[in-house]
């Protein structure tokens, strides 16, 4: 039986460094720590650890090359939208270490099904947000955000087929032969995909790559939005993907049958009557659907091409899953 390799966040000696770094922190706050630190997340590709303080717990998170980014991400939302996004007290840009504070309960925490007042306060506050956030693109883009726009996209294509390794091919959970061949054939129809929204005139904007009830924090009467390891710089409507495949799970509905969430897609969609009329916004949101599933596959590329697949276990499966659902977007999988 071959061993797993132990991911870096748990290294003993990373562990260490970390530590030193966080008391360092911590003490140039003035902020007694009062207990033992308590390591509440391990991913391949992140780690948060809760320390308790005097004045309540505060949380240190690390992010790998995919996500090192997200600090300099949080600390322009804190400047743009600070009661919307978490306060930072410490950063190393360098190493994607940050020190924030304690954000309180989730949606999910305080709603486990579905809470549908406090999803659509969700849905129509992050759609403002965005549209607040598209003149700041380019900070964004500085501080080392994915550059995801519509004109990018196509670009990507060629390295998404490159590595058959990473698309499982001929492997249970991955792509077969003819699948990935039949993804080659669709590279044009991809390009036509982003050349029909971008006549839409929607401003691009931050993309949030991970929206959902665990990742909005509840406090008072705002939402605070968190947890941007998987943000980019992309057509906003991308970002309504995720929030109804999660509100299909919840309600028991299959991924691609939204006939229910039109509530959701109406909160959502509400804040950009802006810019165009909802029958408008309704067909570009049929079109960031089906690219959305593209650019969720690049997102787990990043995460695959940098972690072994011992460490990210079933999920290696999730890059080859999503370019599996780009290909047959709209259409009956295959037995």
């Amino acid at each position: 039986m071959t061993d797993i390799p132990k991911i870096k966040w748990e290294d003993v000696n990373w562990l260490a460094e970390a530590r030193s770094w966080i008391d360092e922190s911590i003490n140039a706050l003035g902020i007694p720590i009062t207990g033992e630190l308590d390591q509440v997340h391990v991913r391949a590709w992140s780690t948060v650890i809760r320390i308790p303080t005097q004045e309540g717990n505060l949380f240190f998170k690390a992010g790998g090359p995919n996500q090192a980014f997200e600090g300099g991400l949080l600390k322009l939302l804190q400047e743009r939208i600070p009661d919307e996004s978490l306060q930072v007290l410490a950063l190393d840009e360098k190493r994607g270490w940050i020190l924030m504070t304690d954000g309180g309960q989730t949606l999910r925490q305080i709603h486990e099904g579905v809470a549908q007042n406090a999803w659509v306060k969700l849905l129509g506050s992050f759609a403002q947000i965005q549209i607040k956030l598209a003149a700041n693109i380019e900070e964004f883009l500085a501080v080392g955000v994915p550059d995801r726009r519509l004109a990018q996209l196509p670009g990507y294509y060629d390295l998404l087929l490159s590595k058959p390794e990473l698309l499982l091919k001929g492997q249970e959970d991955g792509l077969a032969k003819r699948e990935i061949e039949q993804l080659i054939i669709k590279e044009p129809i991809l390009r036509q995909l982003c050349e029909e929204l971008a006549e839409y005139d929607l401003p691009s904007s931050l993309d949030h790559g991970d929206l959902h009830d665990a990742n909005v924090f509840i406090q008072g009467e705002d939402t605070v939005f968190f947890d941007f390891g998987d943000a980019s710089v992309s057509h906003p409507f991308i970002s309504l993907m995720i929030p109804l495949r999660i509100l299909s799970h919840k309600l028991g509905l299959d991924d691609e049958d939204d006939s229910q969430l039109g509530w959701a897609r109406q909160a959502y969609l509400e804040p950009w009557q802006e810019f165009s009329p909802m029958d408008e916004l309704l067909r570009a949101w049929d079109l960031a659907h089906h690219i959305g599933k593209y650019q969720r596959a690049i997102n787990w590329y990043m995460v695959s091409s940098h972690y072994q697949p011992e460490a990210l276990g079933e999920l290696k499966a999730a890059f080859p899953g999503w370019m599996q659902e780009f290909l047959y977007h709209g259409q009956t999988f295959p037995d």
